[in-house]
């Protein structure tokens, strides 16, 4: 029975790490595409709270 709970712990554990990797490389995503298009559209300055690197 002890094998089963630590292959769930592990399978948990993994799952939410992908989880958050993603989340984090969506994110990332996300915020490059926001400044290419401000660049594109000569929009240099957004809310801090949406690119906060410019604090």
């Amino acid at each position: 029975m002890s094998e089963i709970r630590d292959w769930l712990a592990t399978t948990l554990k993994q799952n939410f790490n992908f989880e958050r990797i993603l989340a984090t490389q969506l994110w990332s995503h996300t915020s490059h595409m926001t400044q290419t298009l401000d660049q594109q559209h000569g929009h240099n300055r957004r809310p801090t709270f949406i690119k906060p690197n410019n604090l």
